[in-house]
């Protein structure tokens, strides 16, 4: 089975100094084994369900069939704004679908492959 590149996945709690690091570095580093392995990973953060999806399918469904359902919360977008910008991140709905494709066309094979 193939495998892409990841960070180090533990089997064991962070510490809150390794938390800080990772939030500072990589933060894929939080994520735990199931993000890696399971289709879809439902995960508590502050009180809140994060959910990971890793199945094209539910992928497809929340990012383009329903993407209207899938809206981050307000409280969300202004803790986060002011951190990471009107990117990807916290794009969603028609500031999503209007995003450029450059990013992904950029690395797809038809443009690398020659």
């Amino acid at each position: 089975m193939f495998f892409p590149p990841r960070p180090e996945v533990l089997d064991r709690d962070l510490t809150w100094r390794e938390i800080l690091a990772a939030l500072r570095g990589n933060v894929l580093q939080l994520l735990p084994r199931a993000a890696y392995e399971e289709e879809v990973v439902v995960l508590s953060l502050f009180g809140r369900q994060l959910f990971l999806f890793n199945d094209p399918q539910a992928i497809h469904r929340v990012l383009v069939e329903n993407l209207d359902n899938y809206r981050r919360p307000p409280v969300t977008r202004r803790i986060l704004r002011p951190i990471v910008g009107k990117g990807l991140l916290l794009s969603d709905g028609d500031d999503w679908r209007h995003l450029p494709l450059a990013p992904g066309l950029s690395v797809s094979p038809r443009v690398t492959v020659r």
